[in-house]
Formats: C-alpha cells, sequence, structure tokens
C-alpha cells in the first residue's frame, strides 16, 4: 500500500463501504487525472470510466468548454445567494433553459447542491402544495420498493434500502410503498400481469384514503432494480391514476437525466409528462455540485405569491455551478451525446449479448441508451464470486460497479466504438473466466 493511500485511509471515511472491504482490497484507488472516457491514477494506472464516476460524468472528463465556462464565472461572481428575494444572471439563465429542455410545461426551478437535495425539496413541497390548495390531510408519500432516491433522511426513507435507513433510527412518517415493475423478476406471472406493477398503486392509494396521498415519486428507470425498465404502457397508467386521485407525480431523473437514456431525459422514452422533475449528476456533468427541482406552470401557478416556503439550502443557485450546467447543457446538445448514446448503447448491448449467449452465469442483459446491466444469476452469485469480478474488471483497466448480482454499465457519453469495443472484451473475457473458475 502507498502513502498516499495510508493517508486516505487515516483521513477519511470510506462510505459505501466497510473499511476491512477497503484494507482487504490493497486500499482505496486513488484517481489524480481524467481525459474524456478515462480516469488515470496515482501510479499512473488507466481505466475506462465505465460508470462515469457514479452515473455522472455523462460529457466525459477535461472538456475545455465546460471548464472555460466554469473559469469565466469565477472572473465575474463566485458566490451571492439565490433565495430571499436575491439572485444571480446565471442562476436565472440555467432555469430559463431548463423549461426550455425539460418535458411538460415546467416554469419554475428551485436549485440544490445535489440529488438527496433535491428529492427533499420535492417531497417537501408535494406536501406544501396541498396544503396551501386546500387539501390538508395530503401528505403521505408513495414510493417504489426497490427504487433508490438519495441519502438524506426522508430521500432514503422513500428508496428501496430499508435496512439501511432503518439502521439510524425512527423513518418519517407517512411513507407507503408499491410494486416496482421489475419484468425480468415480477413478482406475478408475466403471462397475467396486465400492468397489476400499475394498478397496485391505485390500489393502495385507495386503501390509505385519497384524500391522504401527496405524491408518488420514481425513477423512469431504476439503476438501483439493475436497470429495471418498466413495460411500455406502464407509466400512462401511472399518469393517468396519478390525475384521478389528485397526486403529484414526481419523476426523479438525477441519474436517468441529461442523455444517459438515449433522451435528454429519461421519461420521454415513455411519452409522459410529470408534475414535478429532480436533476443532479448530469446537470454538470459532475464538474461542479448542483442538483435541481422543476415544477410544471399548472402547479406553481397555483401557489399564492404571499405565500412563505420555507428555507432552502445555502448554495441554491450557487453561480458557478449554475455556469457549469450551462456549459455543459450546450457541450451536450452541440454533440449530440444523447444521440450517441442511443447508439453506442444498441452496440453495447449486442456485443455482450452476442458474445455471452448461453453462458451459465447470465441471468439477463438489459439495457438503454448508456444505462446498461449485466445480471448473474442470482444463484450463482455470491460475495466471492462479486470481489472476483470487481478485481477483475480493475486488473484490465475497467472501472465499474458490480453490486449484488448486477454489472453496472454506463460509460460518458462521448464514448466511441473502439471504447465500447473494449469494455465489451473486458466484461465478456471476466465472465468467461468466472465460469471456468466456479463451474
Amino acid at each position: 500500500m502507498g502513502k498516499i493511500q495510508r493517508k486516505a485511509l487515516e483521513h477519511l471515511w470510506q462510505f459505501g463501504a466497510s473499511r476491512k472491504k477497503v484494507l482487504d482490497s490493497g486500499g482505496p484507488i486513488v484517481f489524480e487525472k481524467g481525459e474524456g472516457c478515462y480516469l488515470i491514477d496515482v501510479d499512473g494506472k488507466k481505466y475506462i470510466d465505465g460508470l462515469s464516476g457514479a452515473w455522472v460524468v455523462n460529457s466525459g472528463h477535461r472538456q475545455p468548454d465546460i471548464i472555460k465556462g466554469i473559469v469565466n464565472q469565477y472572473d465575474d461572481l463566485e458566490y451571492a445567494l439565490s433565495s430571499e428575494g436575491f439572485t444571480n444572471t446565471k442562476a436565472i439563465e440555467l432555469a430559463e433553459k431548463l423549461s426550455v429542455i425539460l418535458p411538460g410545461h415546467m416554469d419554475r426551478v428551485y436549485f440544490t447542491c445535489g440529488g438527496s437535495e433535491a428529492v427533499e425539496i420535492a417531497l417537501r413541497f408535494a406536501r406544501i402544495y396541498h396544503k396551501m390548495t386546500g387539501n390538508r390531510k395530503k401528505d403521505k408519500i408513495i414510493a417504489r420498493h426497490g427504487s433508490y432516491h438519495g441519502s438524506t433522511l426522508f430521500a432514503l426513507s422513500v428508496s428501496g434500502y430499508d435496512i439501511i435507513s432503518k439502521s439510524f433510527g425512527p423513518t418519517p412518517k407517512g411513507i407507503v410503498k408499491t410494486t416496482h415493475p421489475y419484468c425480468y423478476r415480477c413478482e406475478y406471472e408475466p403471462d397475467r400481469c396486465g400492468y397489476i406493477c400499475a394498478d397496485d398503486l391505485e390500489k393502495i392509494i385507495l386503501e390509505n384514503g385519497a384524500e391522504t396521498v401527496a405524491a408518488f415519486i420514481a425513477e423512469p428507470i431504476s439503476a438501483n432494480s439493475g436497470v429495471a425498465i418498466p413495460p411500455k404502457e406502464y407509466w400512462q397508467k401511472i399518469r393517468s391514476i396519478c390525475d384521478k386521485y389528485n397526486v403529484l407525480l414526481i419523476i426523479d431523473e438525477v441519474l436517468t437525466g441529461f442523455g444517459r437514456s438515449g433522451k435528454l431525459f429519461g421519461i420521454e422514452n415513455f411519452k409522459v409528462e410529470p408534475d414535478i422533475i429532480t436533476m443532479s449528476k448530469g446537470l454538470t456533468s459532475g464538474y461542479a455540485p448542483l442538483g435541481a427541482v422543476a415544477m410544471k406552470k399548472s402547479i406553481s401557478n397555483r401557489i399564492p405569491d404571499n405565500a412563505f416556503l420555507p428555507q432552502g439550502f445555502t448554495y441554491s443557485g450557487h453561480p458557478v455551478s449554475c455556469a457549469a450546467a450551462l456549459a455543459n447543457i450546450k457541450f451536450m446538445i452541440d454533440h449530440k451525446l444523447p444521440e450517441n448514446a442511443k447508439v453506442m448503447g444498441n452496440l453495447l448491448i449486442d456485443g455482450i449479448s452476442k458474445r455471452l449467449d448461453g453462458n451459465p452465469y447470465i441471468g439477463d442483459i438489459r439495457g438503454i441508451g448508456l444505462l446498461i446491466c449485466i445480471e448473474i444469476d442470482s444463484s450463482k452469485m455470491n460475495r466471492e464470486v462479486q470481489n472476483s469480478l470487481s478485481e477483475y474488471f480493475l486488473k484490465k483497466g475497467l472501472y465499474t460497479r458490480v453490486i449484488k448480482e448486477y454489472i453496472h454499465i454506463a460509460p460518458p457519453l462521448i464514448i466511441n466504438s473502439n471504447e465500447v469495443e473494449k469494455i465489451i472484451h473486458i466484461v465478456v473475457s471476466g465472465i468467461e473466466e468466472l465460469s471456468k473458475k466456479y463451474q
């Protein structure tokens, strides 16, 4: 273990992994540089960034146009409050830009520091909205088993990680869970489904009393459930149910937004307009911390002008982060990154599927755009297998994530066919070696 790794272990908490696991792997890998689709560690080893950091760096590393936008903003204004009657030009420009590119008729935006805070504000706003419009009993939030919405108390409580959210104390009241649309592991008989996963939402609304339900929150496609892609008509049914019972539909685009799915926003694949959208990650491609919540015009128009909305965050509408987002969005659109994600994603899925056809370890291969998952047969996956795959990928120069039975692949949207072929080769050879080792 090198000196820098020892310093990391001494001074940094490694949340999300036990200290023992980090020590057993030889200490944390310390990245020092990035370039395009690649990460470079302190020892000079180069890795394909097969997860875009954590589904974040959609535009790739070290893009001069984005960096220039950030540097130029520092020359003008590094910070100004964007709340309590004050704001700054970059926050206004970004809010206007988002109102143009977001699906639906979004006209009002609140900025946060990240995705968890965006979800927190969206859920808070849903309850406030109903109180201000005369439905004071509407305070329950319905979420899905198997989803993930962030790491604050409220956001984690509406996520599928019950074992984690319950480990640090009582969770907020008024949260109810519904079925996740996970076709590969459908809890109903697939030939009798009839979108029962969507009908379950209506059942839960009626069981709790429609007069008590404020909102339903879900991702368009859930990476936490191994890129579980809903059936074709699922979202249309969900939209109809929410309209029927005056339940706000909150779409969490923190991970799926900004080109990842082959569309600018994941929900556009299903031709549904949400009431509220949360964003982060690809909003700035990780060049600066930023999240956002956008509301439909018909929602924001019902909030009285004399309404007092509780305080948000000190760094809301941070001018440098907003400048990063503006430069990032321009880069994405100018270089047609959503379109490239669709083409390269198809290449990845086709290449992996053809080469692993008939492999006994493969349960399912699915994806949309550059949001891809290989699901290993759960009866053959254990901690040893998971660690073996992770170690193999890193050894061969592929940074990605193996969680439970899921191998996640989500490289930057700038990726080309040669880099796609490298990922295919490493992933396929790793699984083939795994098959030989554990058969």
